[in-house]
């Protein structure tokens, strides 16, 4: 189903920055340590606090054999979704589960279609990383509380590791485990290995933090607080936690940019209702994994909740967290009840169909920088954001009509939009009107320290 993302480009969306402009830093294998020592756009005075050197590091591997050819760095997003996907399958066998309700569960992930931005976008790989590492993670702690076996801790730990330098989401990851494990084990064994496992969870977190602030430290980062206190921002975003829910389970309407819908929020209030009534009168449900499954849906999505509220937002987000839907759904009778022989298996097959539909729909959007975009503006036509970026991408293809268009519209919707007014001052250069160009140009570093401005001026 993925195959055709192999003959995709670029989206000129974060992967011009992390992968086309930086090829002659991931050409080179020497570099591999600075990677550790800097932030994952290597930005200087930016307000972009993304530790992520295991993402970076997976562009050198690309860069190293693939150059700029984007079918080699689509090739391993493909890969790794394969990958994840096969962990899901291992994990819900792990938790006792028959090995139809696994393989459906599994292939219902496969292709479902919030999550096409994560393989056919080439920056959206931190979530299926971040996925990878999770499971690994979690696969190595259950059969550590099986075993006690040290091998399957040091997984367990380097998997948690590496799903933080991946994305900063996964901070939740030891709350998550640890109340698992909590759950696991009998009074006594609380003690002593949960006070392994905790040491182990602060060592790492540690270590984590202590490499993401000399990186930030080295980069000289100018990181200013967001306006307004996060819980309070969180507090107005919480009926998204909703919508997510409805994207889950209504994913016909999705967009480049998730906008919120009123469709999407009632129908994550029926469907929440719903599961939890089939779940309440399940009497084979085990409490303690659903309570575990809803966690892990919920809680990784707090952290983007709480930071600073931008016009879309992206639906690849619910890579990870749906892996704690399924959890949680597999503990109903109806789920347990699947075989390969039963009427709920052909309802299920029918909904891997309808997915599969769903998503070959979403794919050509990836295709190359200009359906992307002009998808994105399509989506959401009120984002000064997408509109910038348009502008951007018709001025590289040389449409200097189309890019004044675009750019006016984004200095209409907000005079203060990155890179609007550089844009704008571009096409006044190339048309010859120089005095126009410059005032462009000193306009937008009036708003922001951008690169590209201070060099064209």
């Amino acid at each position: 189903m993925y195959l055709p993302t192999l003959r995709f480009g670029f989206t000129y969306f974060d992967d011009d920055r992390l992968i086309l402009d930086r090829q002659q830093f991931l050409g080179d294998w020497h570099n591999a340590p600075v990677d550790f020592q800097q932030d994952v756009f290597h930005s200087w005075g930016a307000n972009l606090p993304y530790y992520r050197p295991l993402l970076t590091l997976s562009f050198m591997f690309d860069a190293l054999w693939g150059g700029v050819e984007p079918n080699a760095y689509h090739l391993t997003n493909l890969l790794l979704h394969v990958a994840v996907v096969g962990l899901v399958f291992q994990l819900l066998v792990a938790l006792g589960h028959r090995r139809a309700l696994a393989l459906t569960g599994a292939a219902a992930f496969a292709v479902h279609p919030l999550f096409a931005l994560a393989v056919a976008w080439v920056p959206g790989r931190n979530d299926l990383l971040l996925a990878l590492f999770s499971l690994v993670a979690f696969l190595a702690l259950v059969r550590y509380l099986d075993s006690r076996r040290a091998g399957s801790l040091a997984l367990h730990l380097v998997g948690v590791f590496a799903a933080l330098l991946t994305k900063e989401t996964a901070v939740v990851l030891p709350v998550l485990f640890g109340g698992y494990a909590w759950y696991r084990l009998s009074a006594w064994q609380r003690f002593v290995t949960g006070a392994v496992l905790l040491g182990g969870y602060f060592t790492t977190a540690a270590v984590w933090w202590g490499a993401r602030q000399f990186a930030f430290s080295q980069a000289m980062l100018g990181v200013q607080a967001a306006e307004g206190p996060a819980l309070g921002r969180l507090a107005v975003r919480l009926p998204e936690l909703l919508s997510s829910v409805g994207e889950v389970f209504w994913p016909a309407a999705l967009n480049v940019f998730a906008t919120e819908h009123l469709t999407q929020l009632l129908v994550g209030w029926g469907a929440a209702t719903v599961l939890a009534v089939a779940l309440l009168y399940s009497r084979q449900r085990r409490n303690q994994l659903v309570w575990f499954g809803v966690a892990w849906f919920f809680l990784p999505q707090l952290l983007p909740l709480a930071a600073p509220v931008l016009p879309f937002t992206l639906p690849h987000r619910l890579y990870v967290p749906t892996v704690g839907l399924l959890i949680a759904m597999c503990e109903g009778d109806w789920f347990k009840s699947l075989s390969f022989r039963t009427l709920p298996a052909a309802v299920m097959a029918a909904v891997v169909v309808i997915l599969v539909v769903l998503t070959r729909q979403q794919l050509p959007a990836f295709a190359d920088r200009v359906t992307f975009w002009e998808q994105a503006v399509a989506a959401a036509p009120q984002a000064s954001f997408a509109r910038a970026n348009l502008g951007r991408i018709y001025l590289l293809e040389g449409r200097l009509a189309d890019a004044q268009r675009e750019s006016e519209a984004t200095v209409a919707l907000n005079p203060w939009q990155y890179a609007a007014h550089n844009n704008l001052g571009v096409i006044a250069e190339r048309r010859g009107r120089i005095d126009e160009a410059e005032a462009h140009y000193r306009q937008e570093l009036s708003y922001h320290l951008y690169d590209h401005a201070f060099f064209n001026l």
